[in-house]
C-alpha cells in the first residue's frame, strides 16, 4: 500500500494536504492550472510534529511532553505523547497540475 503524496501551495506553508484537496480548492475559486510543492517525509533529531496541535515541536521542550495539556501517553502511564511523530516534510518539488484533469504539466 503506497502513501499519498502530500503537497503544500507556498514553501512557507506547514500543513501538507493531498492533491485532491488543493484541486478542490482551485476547482471553485475557476483556475486552469495550480502550482504545488511536493513534500516529502524526513527525520531530523529532535524535532517531531504534534498532530493534536499540528505545529513543529522539539522533544523534551516545554510544549511537547507532561506540561501540554493534550498529553497522552502511547502505553498510557508514561512516554512519549500518541500525539508526536519523528516525521516532518519537507517540500522543496514544484509541481505544475491541470486542475481539470488533476495530472501534472511538469512532465509534456
Amino acid at each position: 500500500m503506497s502513501k499519498k503524496k502530500l503537497y503544500v501551495a507556498s514553501l512557507s506553508d506547514e500543513l501538507c494536504y493531498p492533491l485532491s484537496w488543493h484541486l478542490q480548492g482551485a476547482r471553485h475559486e475557476g483556475w486552469e492550472t495550480i502550482e504545488l510543492y511536493e513534500c516529502h517525509p524526513v527525520k531530523l533529531p529532535g524535532i517531531g510534529w504534534c498532530n493534536e496541535h499540528d505545529a513543529h515541536v522539539e522533544k523534551g521542550d516545554n510544549e511537547c511532553g507532561r506540561l501540554c495539556p493534550k498529553y497522552a501517553p502511547r502505553n498510557g502511564r508514561s512516554g512519549c505523547c500518541k500525539h508526536y511523530t519523528a516525521t516532518t516534510f519537507d517540500s522543496s518539488d514544484k509541481v505544475v497540475f491541470d486542475v481539470k484533469t488533476g495530472k501534472s504539466l511538469n512532465n509534456q
